[in-house]
């Protein structure tokens, strides 16, 4: 069996590309607004010994200091593992 070439010029490539990219783009959306109906009522319960958290996680106002030192640790804790020291 012999493979025929074909060759693919720059405005095909895009076109294609731009096809898929389309593609793709509307399936993600798709995909949320299938999650967006999703309700707590309507959700399996969990299984014994597991705690299902409250929709939407209640929100806890950072300290931005604090969110800073802990980000910056936890940089130089990295850095610091990596290099082996």
């Amino acid at each position: 069996m012999s493979r025929q070439q074909t060759s693919l010029s720059r405005k095909g490539f895009l076109k294609r590309s731009g096809a898929s990219l389309l593609t793709l783009s509307m399936a993600a959306g798709l995909g949320g607004a299938a999650l967006a109906g999703c309700d707590k009522d309507k959700i399996a319960d969990a299984p014994d010994g597991i705690e299902v958290p409250d929709w939407p996680y209640n929100y806890v106002k950072l300290d931005p200091e604090a969110a800073a030192q802990r980000a910056y640790d936890g940089y130089q804790r990295r850095i610091h593992d990596d290099l082996g020291g």
